[in-house]
């Protein structure tokens, strides 16, 4: 199982598989061997009979601020450096097919998939929840897509999850017009299971452990629409990677974050 420091994965003797990000000095933000990880995880976990559930939640105050822009194109852990070769281009195309492939694990897994979001959620940490069949958070949790802010477009098969979660209106406030919201919309919202208080979080973990059967049937009707979306998304995101705009968008929204310190 390939496995990074910054997961932490530990399994019951009930079949409960939780992985925990754990990487709070950067607010559990995803970088490109986490996906690496998080895809072979779920993918052998798949093929496990002894894994009914697979959790997850994330060590801090954040559940995950999504990617991490800083890290994401830089190369993997596996190589010591980049190669000449590896130019922009290539690693985009990398960071591509990394984020397609990471998704694409989610929509394709059998098991029974559960979140305890145990703070702030931003991005494909946001996005990726609809996948899931049970999402508890803590009333501390919120969830923002601010992809228009970074010249980004929206991942995870939120393009077409969101909508049929929440609706059309609701969905393009926070794909569309970067609208954060709280635990308590996001359940009105259809994207939460239950809202908990901080301290009443491990006791989720008990209902968790009640869970026994793997449920695949609601996700194989939409199986190859979910695909189909991971597909589009990832191509637009990669010619936004491209783009002037993403690069104007991201010195903007760094200055103004070195601003605020």
């Amino acid at each position: 199982m390939n496995t990074s420091n910054n997961i932490i994965v530990s399994k019951s003797m009930e079949g409960l598989l939780k992985i925990t990000f754990n990487r709070p000095e950067r607010l559990n933000a995803l970088d490109e061997n986490m996906f690496a990880s998080i895809k072979s995880i779920l993918q052998e976990s798949s093929e496990d009979p002894t894994v009914k559930v697979i959790a997850f939640t994330g060590i801090g105050s954040y559940f995950s601020s999504g990617y991490d822009m800083k890290n994401f194109f830089k190369a993997p852990e596996s190589s010591s450096e980049v190669s000449p070769e590896d130019d922009m281009a290539t690693l985009m195309q990398r960071g591509k097919n990394s984020i397609k492939e990471f998704v694409a694990a989610f929509i394709d897994c059998p098991k029974i998939l559960v979140a305890i979001v145990n703070g702030p959620a931003i991005g494909i940490g946001v996005t990726i929840l609809a996948h899931f069949d049970l999402v508890f958070a803590s009333k501390s949790a919120t969830f923002s897509c601010p992809f228009t802010q970074l010249g980004l477009t929206m991942e995870g098969c939120s393009s077409l999850l969101f909508p049929l979660l929440m609706g059309f209106s609701k969905a393009a406030q926070m794909l569309i017009f970067g609208k954060k919201i709280d635990a308590i919309e996001a359940y009105s919202s259809n994207l939460v299971t239950k809202v908990v208080d901080e301290d009443a979080l491990e006791s989720c973990w008990e209902e968790i452990d009640e869970i026994c059967k793997p449920n695949h049937y609601l996700k194989t009707e939409m199986r190859n629409a979910l695909h189909e979306a991971n597909d589009e998304e990832c191509e637009v995101l990669f010619n936004q990677w491209t783009s002037e705009e993403f690069i104007e968008r991201q010195m903007k929204f760094l200055l103004g974050k070195k601003s605020k310190l």
